[in-house]
């Protein structure tokens, strides 16, 4: 699934959804386990899942007409969204709303299932943490997380994690690193996100072409693991789990006006590599 985000404000992030996924069976209800659906991109989380409540003074949106320019890219957006799979998406010039449609049948209080937009908001609490002095982008996994100290992501820094250069596995081809056997624990809960990360395939380092063990912060490669081990990191400077932090130190001082949910474990580890779920919001 592909999301453009489009601003940090009111009752959710503003997504200018383009809803075309390829997620990991294990994780999607629709039928045969691959594509979209409403059942996974649209829904009310699990009773275990981290939810944000109302916000009775968000903070209004800046919404206004498109100017003839802007009206150009709004009809060619429009004609790709009615002739698609598209449920919903938003326009933004600047902090500015200048276009939001919904598909018919799809609420506009619909709680839409973030994915990898999850991604930027790990990355925004990770630097509150940071600008708050309780962690710095030097920080090493094993010097903040002893468990992982003897691993080969217990060398990669805050820095490498947040700019995906831990040098450990990139995962599947979907980005994921849980196999749908491990989904399948994780979400019976007798395994955790942490758990996933302790497992020494995800731990591990890959090889450069030469044979060698990647040393952190040598080589980009997108991956899931990274972000979850952000949220490990933090969690633990912090004193709380990473779906309060997010909440107190990202969602309530954007004054986004709620409901939201932050999936997570039946053990309350988030999964910080994407899987938020907020309103359009326009």
């Amino acid at each position: 699934m592909q999301w453009v985000v489009a601003s940090l404000i009111r009752s959710s992030l503003v997504f200018g959804a383009i809803l075309l996924a390829n997620t990991a069976g294990a994780q999607n209800p629709c039928e045969g386990g691959r594509g979209t659906c409403d059942a996974l991109l649209i829904n009310k989380g699990r009773p275990w899942d981290y939810q944000v409540g109302v916000n009775a003074t968000p903070r209004a949106l800046n919404v206004r007409a498109p100017d003839p320019q802007e009206q150009s890219v709004v009809d060619a957006a429009k004609r790709i969204f009615n002739a698609s799979s598209i449920r919903a998406f938003a326009l933004l010039h600047g902090d500015k709303v200048i276009h939001a449609s919904w598909k018919d049948g799809v609420p506009q209080d619909a709680l839409f299932y973030g994915l990898s937009v999850g991604k930027t908001v790990t990355a925004i609490a990770a630097g509150q943490a940071v600008c708050r002095n309780l962690i710095t982008l030097e920080s090493k996994v094993g010097n903040i997380l002893p468990e992982f100290s003897a691993t080969d992501m217990g060398g990669a820094s805050l820095k490498d994690l947040l700019t995906m250069s831990s040098g450990t596995w990139v995962g599947f081809r979907d980005s994921n690193v849980a196999t749908p056997e491990q989904f399948r624990e994780i979400w019976s809960g007798q395994m955790t996100i942490k758990d996933l990360m302790l497992t020494p395939k995800v731990h591990t380092a890959e090889k450069d072409p030469s044979g060698r063990p990647l040393q952190p912060g040598t080589a980009f490669a997108y991956r899931n693991s990274d972000p979850e081990m952000v949220a490990l990191m933090v969690s633990k400077v912090v004193g709380m789990h990473f779906s309060d932090w997010v909440e107190q130190s990202v969602l309530k001082p954007a004054s986004i006006a709620g409901p939201a949910i932050m999936r997570t474990d039946r053990h309350h580890f988030a999964f910080a590599s994407g899987a938020l779920q907020m309103t359009l919001g326009c």
